[in-house]
């Protein structure tokens, strides 16, 4: 995606997976949005980073092939934009099981990534 301000696609074997989020810098008051495959399943959720609280799980049931995840930055008190790690359960062997942003997603702006579904059967 043009819009991926750095995050890669990630893979699972198995539905549901979850998606277990963190502010992946400073603990500075990141507020965060999320949709899957255009739904919204998490709104206005501030980020901590895995040293102040356990990364935030996000639970999604997957459909077969590709689903997209959108990550709204609905809040940045510092003004630098909002950085998170995403990170997915139950992986396909390899690597790649964990994604960062390598730029800062803008107030107001979205990233887009993917996470694949293939079932292990």
């Amino acid at each position: 995606f043009s819009n991926s301000f750095g995050f890669k696609n990630l893979g699972t074997a198995y539905s549901p997976s979850t998606l277990f989020l963190s502010d992946n810098l400073a603990d500075g008051g990141d507020v965060i949005a999320v949709a899957l495959n255009g739904q919204v399943v998490l709104d206005n959720h501030r980020l901590h980073t895995p040293d102040n609280a356990s990364p935030h799980p996000l639970v999604l049931a997957l459909k077969e092939g590709a689903n997209q995840i959108d990550i709204a930055c609905r809040q940045d008190p510092d003004g630098l934009g909002c950085t998170l790690q995403a990170e997915v359960s139950n992986t396909t062997a390899g690597q790649g099981i964990t994604t960062i942003n390598e730029n800062y997603i803008p107030e107001g702006k979205f990233a887009s990534f993917v996470v694949e579904y293939k079932s292990a059967k």
